[in-house]
């Protein structure tokens, strides 16, 4: 197993050192680095210069922001970046732009349109007539810019389609397609946060909880401390929910759970000896509790305070009701393939891109071992990562690769790439694109 990151390195020497020099020594320390966290949220971007002008701000104010602060602000308005929908409109463009949520060279694969008439991604009725009022805006944005003369910004995410393969399966998913698809890994780092519930750090376990008061909160309590986190599932099914959990005393030893707008489980836990596994049940009987969940994007945990002092950590949901903790089979790593034939004119299955990825630790991916396998020598060049659509300009290490592979050498690259999660491993889903890729 990889072991984990040290905390003290500081984000950007991390990345540059990683992905430019290979393998870092390892540590047993995490990482620090945290991603669609409430609490660190805030108005600074991924450290790209906006150039925009003023006039593009009030043309993007006049079109695409009219949806998104309306209808996606419970989320991007402050609580998960990027923050398109934010009350400012400064922040909201910069957010737009420095994600390259717009393609302003073929704006229908934009991936905000992408995201509603491919994904269902939190439709506010109809996704496909969604997408398209989203495109509309877009394609109007466009046109005002194109009047004003406004400068495009260097949209890294508007590169020429046929050079960028279609997007993967996320790695849970990926990690599940030979077995059991129905089994869900979801962490505590992923959770966007309400006070007083909080973060905590057991060792090398991350955990959720609300701090001692003494006080217990009914269900419908505003004031409850609570946690959410997003995730997609790859089929619709009835799911038990298991949890990582530390309960000590009987003062201190119970949430509540639901999931998306279902009834809340009263968990009262079984006391465990430090952090043990424990199945979610309901009411002091602790009789057994079934989760209905739709296949998709945009499935809700709610973990809200009943008692404090309980720390939660990992959760598992699993359709195959056989399966208890010592029985997960969670994977390490996958190998994500292409078919890249096209792109060099010739038949499907002629060439593919292979490329290995493994969740590195909470907050981030490593892609590792690219090759092209093909009995042809093909030149390579500038292959970017792009996650959810998006480049990030961090994510450098393959920007510089240029060489001809072949059956003697498929390797497109010796060194590894650490990346960024996005919206995390059940969610994220990864795609290349390059500069150059022509036969030899």
């Amino acid at each position: 197993m990889w072991k984990k990151i040290s905390s003290v390195v500081v984000l950007g020497l991390l990345l540059v050192t990683y992905n430019h020099c290979g393998m870092p020594a390892a540590s047993k320390k995490k990482s620090d680095l945290t991603f669609s966290h409430p609490d660190d949220i805030s108005v600074s971007n991924s450290g790209i210069v906006s150039t925009a002008t003023g006039d593009d701000v009030e043309f993007f104010s006049n079109t695409v922001w009219q949806i998104t602060k309306n209808r996606c602000a419970s989320c991007h308005g402050s609580l998960q970046q990027p923050l398109h929908a934010s009350s400012d409109v400064n922040t909201a463009y910069d957010a737009i732009i420095n994600s390259y949520k717009v393609n302003f060279t073929n704006p229908e694969n934009s991936r905000m349109v992408l995201k509603l008439k491919d994904e269902n991604h939190n439709c506010w009725s109809n996704c496909a007539d969604n997408s398209n009022e989203i495109l509309s805006e877009i394609e109007q944005w466009i046109a005002m810019r194109d009047s004003a003369n406004v400068t495009p910004i260097d949209d890294e995410a508007s590169s020429n389609s046929s050079m960028t393969t279609n997007e993967s399966l996320t790695l849970d998913q990926s990690l599940n397609a030979g077995g059991n698809t129905g089994l869900i890994k979801l962490q505590p780092g992923a959770a966007m946060l309400q006070a007083p519930m909080t973060r905590g750090q057991s060792g090398d376990i991350e955990y959720l909880y609300v701090g001692g008061t003494g006080v217990n909160k009914n269900v419908n309590d505003p004031t409850a401390g609570m946690a959410f986190i997003n995730f997609s599932s790859m089929k619709t099914a009835t799911y038990k929910m298991w949890a990582y959990v530390d309960a000590k005393a009987n003062s201190d030893d119970s949430f509540f759970i639901r999931l998306n707008n279902g009834n809340y489980a009263q968990w009262h836990i079984p006391a465990t000896n430090g952090f043990e596994w424990r199945e979610v049940t309901t009411t002091t009987n602790r009789n057994p509790m079934n989760f209905f969940m739709p296949q998709g994007d945009s499935n809700r945990l709610e973990i809200r305070q009943r008692e404090d002092g309980t720390k939660i950590s990992t959760v598992i949901l699993t359709d195959d009701f056989n399966q208890s903790p010592t029985t997960f089979d969670l994977g390490t790593s996958v190998t994500f393939s292409y078919d890249i034939s096209a792109m060099v004119g010739l038949n499907s299955g002629s060439v593919r891109l292979e490329v290995e990825c493994r969740e590195f630790d909470e907050y981030t991916y490593q892609f590792f071992n690219p090759k092209i396998i093909s009995n042809r020598n093909i030149r390579v060049k500038g292959m970017k990562l792009l996650i959810n659509g998006n480049y990030n300009p961090q994510h450098a290490t393959y920007n510089f690769v240029d060489k001809v592979v072949g059956p003697a050498d498929s390797s497109v690259s010796s060194s590894s790439l650490l990346a960024i999660k996005e919206n995390g491993n059940t969610a994220d889903r990864f795609s290349f694109s390059f500069e150059v890729l022509e036969l030899q």
